[in-house]
């Protein structure tokens, strides 16, 4: 659960809900109450939260959250989920294989394409089976047949996606993860058409089950995880969709750590400092808000992203290839004097792409002398400033778009957010390389 929003509702619930629950689309109470009757183990200062933008009236782009009533100390275990509840993706296909056959899967595969097949098949599991989950529910209005039905009406009705004409107005990176999205997206109805499991591969959200398999993709795509299991057990990496456990926000760093294959269950314990309530885990690229733009529809700031991927990026570069290295640190806005912190790695992908050695070479271990070097860091200082500079013109072309456009959608917010994040940070950086000119660009060890 993604949305970072100003929050406008709280709701302490007793993890053991009394009475009879009403009906309604998106019922905690409900939810309550199945999660007991599942076998799902919820701390007793665990709550659920609502978090809802303030000037925002529609419960469908509301989201549940999880946070303590009370703190507990480091290690205590928040939240244990049957394994059986989990969607988990080498499981389910399995699952599919025994009940539609391998030919259908392989069509499936071959639907997909080479490199959506190769990065994304776990993640198309997921979806097929909450798209089939969700067909369930609609056909049998008693729910009966469908044990995670109370789970799915607890997830919002309304994702963020952008049309053509929004995404001219975002930036490379982001307009590109908005591309691949839909081209994603694209594939997977091709996949659930090949399987017989969608009547249509036209992905223009023409019919109701090509808008209920969109839903299904944006849900699960904000909300599920890569399994990381212990090094010493025999388990590989799949990926997973856990009920509760999707509740949680996220936050770089989290304070709250999963344990995905420990006694039959999924574990969330808490691993931050006592006195804590607000909980979070982390959704993976932690710096990269062009993806949490796109996939999960909020604008980061400096206490949930507190470095920025720098964008800097060359072929077969030993540095660069440490994308999660290859960071801005993000400055609080209320401190426009604390000073950008370039990290050296910047600095060795800069001078490795400046000296171009042989690509067979194992990778230089530079000097600080050789940075600090009159000659090397004026042409690493020059190149730098020059892909900020580029960036920071990008960002200005796509405010002349949008003030063009005049739009006042929700969406379009979000990107004027987003790119008013990205441009602060960079101007930051900018800040910093005019003041440190002539400096050496590396501390003398």
């Amino acid at each position: 659960m993604m949305k970072l929003f100003v929050l406008s509702a709280i709701l302490s619930l007793p993890w053991l809900a009394t009475g009879s629950s009403s009906e309604g689309s998106r019922n905690v109470l409900a939810l309550s109450e199945w999660a007991q009757e599942q076998g799902i183990v919820m701390h007793s200062s665990l709550k659920f939260k609502e978090y809802k933008n303030a000037d925002d009236d529609d419960e469908a782009s509301s989201n549940w959250g999880l946070e303590l009533a009370e703190a507990v100390k480091p290690g205590t275990v928040l939240l244990q989920v049957p394994r059986q509840l989990c969607l988990e993706a080498s499981a389910l296909r399995n699952e599919f294989e025994q009940t539609l056959g391998a030919s259908k899967l392989q069509l499936a595969l071959d639907a997909l394409g080479p490199e959506f097949a190769k990065l994304h098949e776990d993640n198309f599991w997921i979806v097929l089976k909450l798209f089939q989950l969700c067909r369930c529910q609609s056909n049998d209005n008693s729910s009966s047949n469908n044990k995670w039905s109370p789970w799915i009406q607890a997830i919002p009705r309304a994702f963020t996606r952008f049309n053509k004409e929004e995404q001219e107005c975002l930036p490379y990176y982001a307009k590109y993860a908005a591309e691949y999205q839909d081209q994603k997206f694209d594939a997977f109805c091709k996949a659930a058409a090949a399987m017989g499991e969608l009547s249509t591969q036209d992905n223009n959200i023409k019919d109701d089950d090509t808008q209920q398999l969109l839903w299904a993709f944006q849900a699960v795509g904000s909300r599920f995880w890569k399994t990381q299991p212990p090094a010493d057990s025999p388990a590989q990496p799949t990926s997973e969709l856990v009920p509760i456990g999707d509740m949680f926000n996220h936050r770089e760093p989290p304070n709250v750590k999963i344990q995905s294959h420990q006694d039959g269950s999924v574990n969330f314990i808490y691993d931050g400092d006592e006195g804590e309530k607000d909980l979070y885990i982390t959704y993976g690229q932690s710096s990269n808000p062009h993806r949490f733009l796109v996939i999960f529809g909020f604008c980061p700031t400096a206490q949930f992203m507190p470095t920025m991927w720098s964008q800097l990026t060359y072929p077969d570069n030993p540095f660069s290839a440490d994308v999660a290295n290859m960071v801005f640190q993000v400055n609080d806005n209320d401190d426009n004097e604390s000073p950008v912190i370039i990290p050296r790695v910047i600095w060795d992908a800069v001078l490795y792409a400046l000296d171009e050695p042989p690509k067979d070479a194992p990778p230089p271990t530079y000097t600080v002398e050789r940075h600090n070097r009159p000659h090397v860091k004026k042409y690493t200082r020059q190149v730098l400033e020059h892909h900020v500079a580029q960036q920071l013109s990008e960002l200005a072309a796509c405010r002349e778009k949008i003030e063009t456009m005049g739009s006042t959608t929700k969406n379009m917010e979000l990107i004027r957010q987003h790119n008013a994040f990205v441009t602060g940070v960079f101007e930051r950086v900018e800040k910093h390389l005019q003041e440190t000119s002539g400096q050496d660009v590396l501390p003398t060890e």
